[in-house]
């Protein structure tokens, strides 16, 4: 007997710049809807839209100003409450709103960043400092009720150490908190297993995409990826590229703001051997011309940057999972180095120089490669997917 096709659901989605060229919260709901587009009927909501799905439906949010940025998120909370108020199976916000019985959490909750750890006299003048906010007020009250409990929602978080936050920090209840960690568009290369040779000059792929770059063809070459230089650590990477023989050069991709948080660190000798590209489009070029991707972030609820690297064949030296949320799915000196202390330069350098030895680079490469293709889209989609079933089939159990 031939099981009957599921019928499709309608979903709103909530997300106020549906792009691809956004950071990884804007990425993930993206790549969410075409992965399920086929299968579902989904309506987006949004300020900002510059990407659009085949069969899917785009309501734009009014934007009228961008400062005070959390009065537009009011605005933009308030109009899709009315929007959503009925006529859909599933209401998903990426953002701070009220309304959404699946709430995917990108970033670190503001409640748990100004209490968690405080002693009670700090905790008090947060609290006057909340009240006295308009600002910090807002933010505060629209997370609060975003995070309610309901019957009917869930809080997606999107790596296992944000999970233990929502559950131990903001304590949500435990069994309405799921991880769904972003996924990665897996390149053609993936399934080539990686060589000895693979870090060096012969390879022509690296070469071309060097001389695109403007990178040295013949150097060891470490990748830095970020737009805040100093939450990602990227003072340690040039303290530890400091360390290192003449031949390892670090390119510095993204704003890497602010500027005077590093730049002053390049002697006229290390200014010789930093390649500071600013913000780059094509990723995969220059994944194509990196050894390795250095990631010491002292905040990242996943790190989208590392999987991505990782997909492409790099070996990675990264924060631990205290700091960088990615790094709780990966293996030390198994498929990554990871970082006890992503502030100590040393520790660093050695991973390095430990990570440039041939067998331990293709070990590392190999593994990277293996584990980032079991993080599809695709793999990570369907795991939405049977969210979005759990909460239909017991809202009308």
């Amino acid at each position: 007997m031939v099981e009957a096709a599921k019928p499709r659901l309608r979903i709103a989605v909530l997300h106020r710049n549906f792009t691809q060229s956004g950071g990884g919260a804007e990425h993930y709901a993206v790549a969410m809807v075409e992965a399920l587009a086929a299968q579902h009927e989904f309506h987006v909501f949004a300020q900002k839209i510059e990407h659009r799905v085949n069969g899917v439906s785009y309501t734009q949010i009014p934007h009228w100003f961008e400062k005070p940025r959390f009065l537009n998120q009011l605005i933009y909370a308030t109009c899709v409450a009315w929007h959503t108020r009925c006529g859909f199976d599933i209401v998903h916000s990426h953002e701070n709103t009220w309304c959404g019985n699946v709430q995917t959490v990108h970033v670190l909750p503001l409640s748990h960043q100004l209490f968690a750890g405080k002693p009670l006299w700090r905790k008090a003048l947060k609290c006057l400092s909340v009240a006295t906010s308009p600002r910090l007020l807002t933010y505060w009250l629209l997370e609060k009720f975003r995070f309610w409990p309901g019957a009917d929602r869930y809080i997606v978080a999107v790596s296992e150490p944000l999970r233990r936050v929502m559950v131990d920090s903001l304590h949500c209840p435990a069994e309405r908190v799921v991880t769904i960690a972003p996924g990665v568009d897996v390149p053609p290369s993936a399934s080539e297993p990686i060589g000895k040779d693979t870090h060096t000059k012969t390879d022509s792929v690296k070469t071309l995409a060097r001389t695109a770059l403007g990178i040295p063809a013949d150097a060891h070459v470490l990748l830095w990826v970020g737009n805040d230089a100093q939450k990602k650590g990227l003072s340690t990477a040039l303290a530890a590229l400091a360390q290192l023989p003449q031949d390892y050069v670090l390119v510095v991709a993204g704003a890497a703001n602010p500027k005077a948080s590093w730049q002053h660190l390049l002697t006229p000798e290390l200014k010789r051997r930093v390649v500071v590209l600013g913000v780059v489009k094509n990723m995969a070029q220059l994944y194509s011309a990196g050894d390795a991707l250095v990631h010491p972030t002292l905040e990242d609820t996943f790190g989208m940057v590392v999987l991505e690297a990782m997909a492409h064949g790099l070996p990675v030296v990264v924060s631990n999972d205290n700091y960088c949320g990615v790094a709780a799915s990966l293996t030390d000196e198994h498929n990554a180095l990871i970082l006890q202390n992503p502030k100590n330069a040393l520790e660093m350098t050695q991973k390095i120089e430990h990570l440039f030895d041939a067998n331990i680079y293709v070990f590392l490469a190999n593994n990277a490669k293996s584990w980032a293709q079991t993080q599809s889209w695709e793999v990570l989609s369907k795991q939405q997917n049977r969210l979005y079933w759990d909460i239909v089939t017991k809202s009308h159990g």
